[in-house]
């Protein structure tokens, strides 16, 4: 979990709200729209090592 703590930090510096940790490997990184509500079409995928 150490690791996906530090994936979430970088999605955070890069302006992406962190929305769902997946089960395989990989964080998504959401955008907030000007409703505030969640668009998945423009998620981020970070692959998580190992």
């Amino acid at each position: 979990m150490e690791q996906v703590a530090k994936y979430l930090f970088l999605c955070s510096l890069t302006n992406l709200t962190i929305y769902f940790i997946s089960t395989k490997r990989q964080v998504l990184c959401l955008k907030k729209n000007m409703n505030k509500t969640f668009e998945k079409f423009i998620a981020t995928k970070v692959l998580l090592p190992g």
